[in-house]
């Protein structure tokens, strides 16, 4: 690059941040405005798992039966906190990947609730609550047969491992050749 078209380009540059200063900053909405609200408390102590079991058909779970999970598991620690009978000696633990860490993880007293509703799995989307696209051939395949379902997830990871091979094989190639075409670099 000359100095000439440097310093052209700086100009540009000098007399477009003027005009983006120029305009008046963006107005806040109004607080009715905003559509989501945060309120509340987050907590991953609970007894939802990441995928819906077998146990529950559907994403909601009623309320008798929620309450009933949280009846059953309120008994459960009542029983594992209660007094030791020290007649029988120290614990022996006969399996030592179970159990000993247990009392450092909250496992919760009930299922996560949204909104106030028991729900069965943090997953909601697909309907069945499980993970999608466990098979990744599958998935690649189904996103090139069929794109307009809308609500297929993509997976990101496989195109940014391409770009990144891309990068490392032909990165300097390719930045040489916009830098000529562009004509930011002699040809």
């Amino acid at each position: 690059m000359t100095r000439g078209s440097i310093s052209a380009v700086a100009m540009l540059a000098l007399l477009l941040a003027g005009a983006a200063f120029a305009q008046s900053p963006p107005k806040a909405p109004a607080p009715k405005e905003l559509a989501r609200n945060f309120d509340g408390v987050w907590t991953n102590a609970t007894l939802t798992q990441l995928e819906r079991s077998g146990a529950y058909s559907q994403l909601v779970v009623p309320k008798e039966r929620a309450d009933a999970v949280q009846k059953a598991t309120k008994a459960r620690q009542d029983a594992a906190n209660g007094a030791s009978d020290l007649s029988k000696g120290a614990f022996k633990d006969q399996d030592a990947t179970a159990g000993y860490n247990s009392f450092w993880i909250d496992n919760g007293d009930g299922l996560m609730r949204v909104r106030g509703e028991a729900r069965s799995s943090f997953i909601t989307s697909p309907a069945d609550g499980k993970m999608p696209f466990r098979n990744r051939a599958k998935s690649l395949a189904l996103m090139i047969r069929d794109r307009s379902d809308s609500k297929l997830a993509i997976p990101f990871g496989p195109f940014l491992a391409i770009g990144a091979l891309i990068a490392l094989f032909w990165g300097d190639r390719i930045v040489a050749w916009y830098m000529v075409s562009a004509g930011f670099a002699p040809g």
